[in-house]
């Protein structure tokens, strides 16, 4: 067995183990050489060779977080996979030693991730992971009630995703993300611990096969997705910010969800951690339950020097949605 970084001689051989492992994804090569374009840092993407085929990989995004107000680099747990032949040998352990000696050397000073029921184990019992607080599914409070309107929902979670139509509101706008200019919302200081924008672009114009959009009034700007979900056309609150660190109010959120309804979405949802700030609000997520059927999310943390005092309160679906 031989664990190795990936270099561009093995990406063919990554596909077909991706290919083999996760068949319900279509274009695992295109998001591979997206994956390895993060203009942030490389990524560190480790993965086990036995007899020159890929067995196993675990890959890890250098991301900026804020912390206390500053920008601080740490890296996100992003895909761990293991072919069913090779399962319960410890490959993922040894791949992720291996990544996070690389996140040291990298100055990289923690790592997030969100495992599965199949991870969560190695991740905290043998990798020294804790559990800091966790995602849940949340909705608008408009529409909670979907039995009211008479409608039925399908079990099958995941659908495709629907072009919206795109409303005209005033001291609002909502565009297609390939059309916004993130370049301008940073030079306004909105983005205060991103110094320039590649990585927006990168994230949210470059993703294959996935379109995001971008909601933006005098004071939040939000990433959108809308997508079916159990049948139902939902508008997904992927990622939000206030402008030059204003409070979110109910004011913003309402008209988030007036966007929503008027671009043909029953629902609007998003993941928040347990601790955002926005439970508090009025008018605001409620815990969803359309999707009670669906456990939390756990948020993990490791970190690779001294303590960093980095809370899970902004981390949502954003930090979640990435593969």
């Amino acid at each position: 067995m031989e664990l190795i970084d990936l270099d561009e001689s093995y990406c063919g051989k990554v596909v077909q183990f991706l290919n083999q492992e996760l068949p319900n994804i279509a274009n695992h090569n295109e998001i591979l050489r997206w994956q390895l374009r993060n203009p942030l840092a490389p990524p560190i993407y480790k993965i086990a060779l036995d007899k020159g085929k890929v067995v196993a990989q675990y890959l890890l995004w250098p991301v900026l977080y804020s912390c206390n107000g500053v920008s601080v680099q740490g890296s996100l747990s992003v895909n761990t996979i293991t072919a069913r032949s090779h399962r319960g040998k410890g490959l993922f352990i040894q791949l992720a030693k291996e990544a996070y000696n690389d996140c040291l050397k990298k100055k990289l000073l923690f790592t997030i991730g969100f495992p599965n029921k199949n991870s969560i184990h190695g991740f905290v019992n043998r990798l020294n992971f804790k559990i800091i607080d966790s995602l849940n599914y949340f909705n608008f409070i408009n529409f909670t009630s979907l039995n009211k309107l008479g409608l039925k929902y399908s079990t099958h979670f995941h659908g495709p995703e629907f072009v919206p139509s795109l409303p005209v509101v005033k001291c609002c706008e909502i565009l297609p993300a390939a059309s916004f200019s993130f370049d301008t919302m940073v030079k306004l200081g909105a983005f205060d611990h991103f110094p320039t924008t590649d990585w927006f672009d990168w994230r949210y114009k470059q993703f294959p096969s996935r379109n995001y959009y971008v909601f933006q009034s005098d004071s939040i700007i939000a990433v959108l997705r809308f997508k079916y979900h159990y049948g139902l056309p939902i508008c997904w609150v992927v990622k939000l910010w206030t402008k030059h660190d204003r409070e979110l109010g109910n004011q913003d959120l309402l008209g988030i969800n007036s966007i929503a309804k008027a671009s043909g979405s029953l629902l609007t949802l998003t993941i928040l951690s347990e601790k955002n700030g926005f439970a508090h609000l009025e008018n605001s997520f409620i815990k969803n339950q359309l999707l009670n059927r669906i456990k939390p999310v756990p948020i993990i943390y490791k970190c690779h020097f001294e303590q960093v005092n980095i809370s899970s309160a902004h981390l949502m679906l954003g930090n979640y949605d990435v593969i």
